[in-house]
């Protein structure tokens, strides 16, 4: 799953929480402001069903987040 971000300040605070939450998780992109994320031993709409609900927990700690979602 791919993560944009609209604040790339937020970015490197984002993928600590995912890791924290045993995704695989790294930087993408030109702008660094887009994350790839992978949510091992869960696939297709598993995977993709557990890591938008961690992206929406740590949404709750950073409501001023614009994400957009792949």
């Amino acid at each position: 799953m791919q993560i944009r971000l609209d604040d790339v300040t937020l970015v490197a605070d984002l993928l600590s929480f995912l890791r924290r939450n045993n995704c695989i998780a790294y930087v993408t992109g030109t702008n660094l402001d887009t994350i790839e994320a992978i949510r091992p031993h869960a696939f297709g709409p598993q995977e993709e069903e557990e890591l938008g609900g961690l992206v929406e927990q740590w949404r709750v700690d950073h409501p001023e987040a614009t994400i957009e979602i792949d």
